[in-house]
């Protein structure tokens, strides 16, 4: 018979070099893996948080808007309150404002918070959008603002809903 001898060229075993660097590298990190001190991680169980939201008796709660508190401010916009339907919990401050561009904005925040909250900088530039006055029309249940063209806002105060529209 005939002795073969397979040569490995310089690209082939620069090839299997890497190989096996990279199952080396891989082989160094599975003792790390499997020495993961799990009692170092919390279960939900633990958690105070998770425990009381986990499995949250009932549907979520409802707002809806205090007729009393609805307020217009012109090209500012509106603003009002918004009770939820759990009466132990504060009310919160809406506010909306519409824009020449057809852009509505709506922020909801609490209405007297206990601590100031962080907010992030605000990402609308206030020369790239000029807020406009927009018709404003109060009903019993509602408030309907029209601006642009064709297009509207209704406020539902019960429950608290926004729809926009635009013919």
């Amino acid at each position: 018979g005939v002795v073969r001898r397979t040569y490995l060229g310089p690209r082939e075993l620069q090839s299997f070099r890497m190989r096996i660097f990279v199952l080396a590298f891989l082989l160094s990190f599975s003792s790390s893996v499997f020495s993961v001190d799990q009692s170092k991680f919390r279960t939900c169980k633990e958690t105070g948080f998770c425990r009381r939201n986990r499995n949250r008796p009932g549907p979520p709660p409802q707002f809806s808007v205090l007729p009393s508190s609805v307020a217009t401010h012109g090209k500012d916009g509106l603003t009002a309150l918004l009770q939820s339907n759990q009466l132990e919990a504060p009310p919160l401050k809406m506010g909306i404002s519409v824009y020449d561009s057809g852009v509505v904005r709506m922020q909801i925040r609490e209405a007297n918070p206990e601590k100031p909250r962080w907010e992030a900088a605000d990402i609308l530039l206030d020369d790239a959008l000029t807020s406009i006055e927009p018709s404003m029309q109060a009903q019993e249940s509602s408030m309907r603002l029209e601006f642009g063209e064709g297009r509207a806002l209704v406020l539902e105060y019960e429950p608290f809903s926004v729809t926009l529209r635009r013919r």
